[in-house]
């Protein structure tokens, strides 16, 4: 009774005085009345009195039986926070009345022929665990679920994520590459979006706070004002210009060898520069502002593949000195659709998605189009991965991912408002290893 609350305890002791007093002898003098019905009396008062003793220990025990037999609550969002060749590293939220967890993991999405590892559980807010000895280049996914005793939580949804095909070597030159739609006239007309002035000076902050090296640009058209290039501080300076796309770089680290643009398909453009690095020797890079057609439909899935082709081709001509290339822009494709077109024909010119080579990520499920909502919002994730149309692709090997993160302002973990845009940046730390260019 000592573990009870004060008020059961009380209870309890007033119960013991009730059945003592029930089973004591009458006191003498007692009435003969009283002494015929002393039988009848005490069997009442007993009974009485254990009903109510057996009444307080289920009021007591019973919800803390059922405390015990309630399972964990469901791990929610799992995500890949981390990668090298070989391993793969998790992280999820602490679920409650949880002592150890179930680790699932296959290498498709059905987890058909599953393994399973168990962990304990932390008192920390977020779990974090690091699955080893991975093959090179193989996708896995994973499914989590808590456990306490004989009872298990339900699994999470389930997440996939690469292993790196080449992690190549943090050698050459350090970038920072950003890539971002600002929808500036696009979205001019969007009730959820404020005035281009608004988000002009948002978009600026979110792209200065990242401090990159070099800043592609989508949906920036050149008649509308204000314009990034100017508000982007004398820091930066501009190359070619087509079709609301821009391709800008950090004056202080390069100078500008040549620049141009292709047109991959009617109306469909980009913008490529070739940058010579002065802090390394003049070394050369070319970098491409890229947007893609929109559409969800094969027709214009076929579209991309085309315009991706045409881009790599002509990237190829003019690339004869054989240049680390960064291709980095709004590809309007992602992993989760049944034909990622861009990526396929990348990989097939044995060019990666970023995302996909990345030594650490930062929220990867939070998806980079993030369309206009009421703010403070949740952002919007994809629980396989996350669905970014915007994305940087480089050759394994000959550049180090560094880090891969799609920044936007936060109040917690929720948007801040008014939104520059409805998309986010994607931002990629990496190392261009310059062996083999001439």
């Amino acid at each position: 009774a000592t573990a009870l609350l004060p008020e059961v305890r009380w209870t309890l002791t007033k119960m013991v005085r009730l059945f003592w007093l029930a089973v004591s002898p009458l006191p003498q003098g007692a009435s003969s009345y009283a002494a015929r019905g002393r039988t009848h009396r005490r069997t009442h008062l007993i009974a009485l009195c254990v009903l109510a003793l057996l009444a307080t220990l289920c009021a007591t025990v019973a919800p803390n039986a059922y405390a015990a037999k309630k399972p964990p609550s469901r791990v929610k969002l799992v995500s890949v926070i981390a990668a090298t060749e070989s391993s793969l590293t998790l992280t999820w939220a602490r679920t409650k009345r949880t002592k150890s967890y179930e680790i699932d993991m296959a290498t498709n999405f059905d987890l058909v022929g599953r393994t399973t590892r168990k962990i304990p559980a932390t008192s920390a807010a977020r779990m974090t665990y690091t699955i080893t000895g991975l093959t090179t280049g193989q996708t896995y996914c994973f499914s989590i679920r808590g456990k306490r005793g004989k009872n298990y939580g339900k699994r999470s949804h389930r997440t996939c994520k690469p292993t790196v095909v080449d992690r190549g070597a943090a050698t050459g030159a350090a970038y920072r590459v950003l890539t971002y739609n600002v929808c500036a006239a696009a979205c001019k007309h969007d009730p959820r979006a404020v005035s281009w002035k608004t988000r002009s000076n948002l978009a600026t902050s979110l792209i200065l706070a990242q401090s990159p090296d070099v800043i592609a640009l989508q949906e920036h058209p050149h008649n509308l004002s204000p314009l990034l290039t100017n508000t982007l501080s004398s820091a930066y300076a501009a190359t070619s210009y087509v079709s609301a796309k821009d391709l800008l770089y950090r004056k202080s680290r390069f100078n500008l060898v040549r620049t141009d643009w292709i047109e991959m398909s009617t109306g469909k453009y980009a913008v490529w520069a070739e940058l010579a690095d002065t802090a390394n020797q003049n070394k050369r890079t070319i970098f491409v502002s890229v947007h893609l057609t929109s559409g969800k439909s094969a027709v214009a899935d076929a579209k991309r593949a085309a315009e991706t082709s045409r881009l790599l081709n002509e990237i190829e001509r003019i690339n004869s000195n054989n240049v680390p290339v960064v291709y980095a822009g709004d590809f309007n494709s992602n992993k989760s659709r049944p034909d990622d077109a861009p990526a396929d024909r990348f990989r097939a010119a044995g060019y990666y998605d970023s995302y996909d080579l990345a030594a650490r990520l930062t929220k990867p499920n939070w998806n980079s189009a993030s369309d206009f909502s009421e703010a403070p919002s949740a952002p919007r994730d994809s629980y396989t991965w996350g669905d970014h149309v915007d994305r940087v692709f480089v050759r394994p090997g000959s550049s180090y991912i560094t880090s891969w993160s799609s920044p936007a302002v936060m109040v917690g973990n929720k948007y801040d408002g008014p939104m520059p845009s409805d998309h986010k940046p994607v931002v990629v730390s990496l190392w261009v290893n310059f062996a083999g260019s001439s």
